[in-house]
């Protein structure tokens, strides 16, 4: 998965051109998934990123999964909206980075 800071400067990247979000909610978004809280060792974190990044049966991110409950056809406010847009990119980054891993 991406570090924070490969998210951060893609938010940071697309604010550059949709300057209509609210960028402090859209950073959170796009950091948001990499924000649990860790146990001791660091070894895992809560709540794990099963849940944080839609792993689904097969072990892979689930962002279309995400993206129809969250965003299409929903209207919310503008400040969630921005979050949510970036927790959405957050997701696409990392199953563009596990491919290019691979």
């Amino acid at each position: 998965m991406a570090t924070w800071i490969a998210h951060l400067r893609i938010a940071e990247n697309i604010l550059k051109n949709m300057d209509d979000l609210d960028s402090i909610a859209f950073i959170l978004g796009n950091v948001g998934p990499d924000s649990g809280v860790p146990n001791e060792d660091w070894s895992s974190f809560n709540p794990p990123k099963k849940i944080t990044h839609w792993i689904n049966e097969e072990n892979n991110i689930d962002a279309e999964r995400f993206f129809d409950k969250y965003i299409k056809n929903n209207f919310m406010e503008y400040s969630k909206y921005s979050y949510v847009l970036g927790y959405y990119i957050h997701l696409l980054t990392d199953i563009e980075w596990r491919s290019e891993e691979r």
